[in-house]
């Protein structure tokens, strides 16, 4: 994960949505992917490891 701090706002972490896309190029016959990420918002936080021990609670809520 990448961020940034700003004395004023705390911690600005950017939020991506990420496609991944898996085909069979015609010309060579690898399976080829192409992978695209897009960065769209951002959070803003002044408590950057409460903020990373939430994120980590909601991933593994997620996975179940």
């Amino acid at each position: 994960m990448n961020w940034f701090t700003n004395p004023f706002l705390g911690s600005q972490i950017p939020i991506t949505y990420e496609t991944q896309i898996e085909f069979e190029n015609e010309f060579t016959g690898n399976r080829e992917k192409i992978i695209q990420r897009e960065i769209v918002g951002f959070v803003y936080t002044d408590n950057l490891s409460k903020f990373m021990q939430d994120m980590k609670m909601i991933q593994d809520e997620v996975r179940i």
